[in-house]
């Protein structure tokens, strides 16, 4: 079976069942997450269905947040960050509020203002949305709104930035 963006619990859906899922390995998780103690359980998440794997445990983040600063230390900094908000994503994902971010590419491009020497960045994102069976299907972008937070470390010293969105 195709893998299916959001599907936790690995029976190749995206239904209901995954936001559960999501929500009780979170109480699995929370010693890991305020401690930074020890291994994190995402790498050894066996799913209900018995399978194991990077990917499968990724789909239990859809925000796609990771453990930075406010109160994360040791080896928690830097992993992903699950929480009630994963829960939210994937039951909105399911009433076809939310779409699933399947891939993003960035790029560095020559400036299109001829007399700039600066670079552009391109960010090239790829949506999915629920097919109302299970599945998923592209997202049609007439539908779907797409808020993107960029950080850029360590800040230039100009502040002046110019932002498009695209197709």
């Amino acid at each position: 079976a195709d893998r299916v963006h959001g599907d936790f619990n690995g029976d190749c859906t995206l239904l209901a069942s995954d936001a559960s899922a999501i929500q009780a390995f979170l109480g699995q998780r929370e010693e890991f997450e305020q401690s930074g103690q020890g291994s994190d359980p995402l790498d050894s998440y066996v799913s209900s269905t018995g399978q194991s794997c990077a990917w499968l445990s990724l789909q239990g983040n859809p925000t796609q947040d990771i453990m930075v600063g406010r109160g994360y230390v040791d080896n928690a900094i830097g992993r992903p960050r699950m929480d009630s908000s994963d829960v939210d994503h994937i039951l909105r994902t399911t009433a076809s509020y939310y779409r699933l971010l399947s891939s993003v590419q960035v790029g560095c491009n020559v400036s299109s203002i001829p007399t700039s020497a600066a670079q552009e960045v391109q960010v090239i994102v790829h949506l999915v949305a629920f097919d109302g069976t299970g599945g998923l299907k592209a997202a049609d972008p007439s539908y779907a709104d797409v808020y993107t937070e960029i950080r850029i470390d360590p800040a230039p010293s100009t502040q002046q930035y110019t932002i498009t969105a695209g197709r």
